[in-house]
């Protein structure tokens, strides 16, 4: 290894001498032969060197081998090492990759009218936060938009993987796109810096949802844009401990060019808990309420087969947050079992639309709140009464359209549903839950509060008898 590093160390230096060399050859703007052959020669024992220190690691590797041979009780430490070793290689050689490339982009000179911009999508729920800009920027003479579907890994249980739900979910909107499952996004990220894009919109702050090579500092070679996934922010204050807040001072939200804000009050909170203040937050209003808003006139979509009676429709939307620790929303595991009993009980007036966050099942399971076999199970049981579905894809328009009302704990369709439908929703709210702002309190004012099954039930049945109605006040 001493030996080796001595090599490395030699040739740095020689590499220092030939690149002083060319830039004398360079600036004197001719080529002189005894220089060139010089260079060549320091060249050619680089190579020789190089190829002694690939000899030396060779040796090293036999020696290994004959380590392992004679003492098999040291041989799985070691090998750890080595498989740390060659970790550690393939990262540097991503990096001094990425560094070339990146330079050669930035070395360009563009002088274009027309901006590329790049959205990259792992997230297919969060496409409505998005959408409406694509499709602005397709009908604009000023940008050219670029989508790119990757994986995406939520639960961080099972890898990388969704990526070909994304790319089916675009499809089936007609919307032309890159894509990538593979598991090195190093490769794909080589593809999207040859599309050199200005600005690269991403859909959220979570970088452990996605593969290192599409998190913000790989993908500093462009602008970096921010449009919150979310309709409205509701929490404040959304942080572990003493840590930093989770909506306004991730590392997307410090080195983002720009963040697309839902309003005046949540510009004052990036100022208020963001390390970059509010510089670089531009008030437009929510690009996804504003589309929610309009698909009040949408198809209506039902995914349970009409049976020719008219049925009590209602869409159960319960959230992730299923523990203590977090912003403990969820009520999923107090419930379903009831929930399932309603549902059998009531086939005869009642249908329900079962569309759970992305997370929840997967932290149901990962906290081990309930076992995985017994929640199969109870999907399987779900799913086969014919009055229940279970729909984990967006948009929510056409959803919201076709249905009466929603049940549902948190956190974004509280403002969501009401606002998407103009219909009533019903929240089944956890007292421990985190603290709600003024817009959070707001939308549970105009919403029917249940806190246990027996008010959720009464609380149906005043639907069923047209007796629970929406506040006209909610279109505040």
């Amino acid at each position: 290894i001493e030996n080796s590093t001595a090599l490395h160390v030699s040739i740095c230096k020689d590499l220092a001498i030939i690149c002083d060399r060319l830039e004398l050859v360079f600036n004197n703007n001719k080529f002189h032969t005894l220089e060139v052959k010089l260079l060549n020669e320091k060249v050619v024992n680089l190579q020789k060197k190089l190829q002694a220190d690939r000899e030396s690691f060779l040796e090293l590797n036999d020696r290994l081998n004959v380590f392992f041979d004679k003492n098999e009780n040291h041989s799985s430490t070691v090998d750890a090492l080595r498989n740390d070793v060659e970790k550690l290689e393939r990262s540097l050689h991503h990096h001094l990759h990425n560094v070339k490339i990146t330079a050669s982009i930035s070395a360009r000179n563009f002088e274009r009218k027309v901006r590329v911009c790049l959205f990259l999508v792992h997230h297919l729920n969060a496409w409505d936060s998005i959408a409406d800009i694509y499709h602005e920027m397709l009908c604009s003479g000023d940008f050219h938009p670029l989508v790119a579907a990757i994986d995406s890994d939520f639960s961080k249980d099972v890898g990388f993987i969704g990526g070909s739900a994304v790319s089916d979910f675009l499809a089936k909107k007609h919307i032309p796109h890159f894509k990538w499952f593979g598991s090195d996004g190093y490769l794909f990220l080589d593809v999207l810096k040859s599309l050199a894009p200005d600005f690269i919109f991403l859909q959220s702050p979570w970088e452990a949802d996605v593969q290192p090579a599409f998190r913000p500092n790989e993908l500093a070679f462009a602008k970096l844009c921010y449009v919150p996934y979310f309709g409205m922010t509701l929490v404040e204050d959304f942080k572990f401990g003493e840590g930093e807040d989770l909506h306004f001072n991730q590392h997307l939200h410090r080195v983002a060019y720009v963040i697309f804000s839902e309003s005046e009050d949540q510009k004052k909170l990036f100022q208020k808990y963001c390390a970059k203040s509010d510089v670089h937050v531009l008030n437009t209003g929510s690009a996804k309420m504003a589309r929610l808003y309009r698909s009040r006139e949408a198809v209506e979509f039902w995914p349970i087969a009409t049976s020719g009676v008219k049925k009590l429709k209602m869409i159960w939307a319960p959230h992730h947050s299923v523990t203590n620790d977090w912003l403990a929303f969820g009520v999923f595991p107090k419930i379903y079992t009831e929930m399932l009993d309603l549902a059998k009980q009531s086939q005869d007036w009642l249908e329900v639309v079962l569309k759970p966050h992305p997370l929840l099942f997967a932290n149901l399971i990962k906290f081990n709140l309930i076992k995985e076999a017994d929640l199969s199970v109870w999907i399987d049981a779900w799913t086969g009464l014919g009055n229940c579905s279970l729909v984990n894809e967006g948009d929510y328009g056409p959803l919201f359209s076709g249905s009466d009302f929603m049940l549902t704990d948190g956190i974004s369709f509280l403002v969501e549903y009401p606002v998407g439908s103009g219909k009533p929703l019903v929240f089944f709210e956890r007292k421990d839950h985190l603290k709600l702002n003024d817009v959070g309190e707001l939308a549970v004012k105009y919403s029917h509060v249940v806190n246990d099954f027996s008010e959720l039930v009464n609380a149906v049945n005043l639907m069923r008898f047209g007796k629970l109605i929406v506040d006209p006040n909610i279109e505040k």
